[in-house]
């Protein structure tokens, strides 16, 4: 008798779980995710792809290309423009890093340039350059900013020499890599 009540309960179970919609097999609701590959078509560049970062504002997706900045909403690729007036003296090329700050601030670094990624009065992403703030010890000419890190709301920057702090309004030049390594 006892096996017959359990052999009752498991087959109402089983008819339970096989009486779901299809629909709701492939809700969100269940967590399900849908997984979508892209080849380097999907950028329409061929070049690398040396940084990736997801605004927690915008939910924009942005890639740090040789080519420069691009900027992903969901449905559209847009190109970001590299320009600066120190930007435009120089080659810039390569996006090294994008970084995000405490604030939500995308900060782009790289062969030449670091800058803010905003929208401007009519809605439209743009880059605005922050070397003018370099101390003036530094050349901002020779500078190829290598990578970054964001931490306590302050972006870390360096480059071959040098070390530099950006704490959202000024540059503090941190030193040599010798400082930090004890050589």
């Amino acid at each position: 008798m006892n096996k017959n009540k359990y052999l009752i309960i498991l087959c109402f179970f089983t008819y339970l779980i096989n009486a779901q919609e299809e629909t709701s097999l492939n809700s969100s609701k269940l967590g399900n995710s849908i997984i979508e590959n892209y080849d380097n078509k999907f950028l329409s560049r061929p070049e690398s792809v040396w940084s990736v970062i997801r605004s927690n504002k915008s939910k924009k997706v942005y890639f740090g290309t040789y080519s420069g900045i691009l900027e992903y909403d969901g449905n559209n690729i847009n190109n970001i423009e590299i320009n600066g007036e120190i930007e435009n003296q120089i080659r810039t090329s390569y996006t090294r890093t994008l970084l995000q700050d405490n604030d939500n601030v995308i900060y782009a670094a790289g062969n030449g340039f670091f800058g803010k990624i905003e929208n401007d009065v009519f809605g439209k992403t743009t880059y605005n350059s922050l070397m003018e703030k370099l101390p003036d010890s530094i050349n901002s000419l020779n500078q190829v900013f290598w990578g970054g890190v964001s931490k306590e709301n302050s972006i870390y920057l360096y480059s071959r020499d040098l070390i530099f702090k950006w704490d959202g309004s000024s540059f503090e030049n941190l030193g040599n890599h010798r400082t930090f390594s004890g050589s």
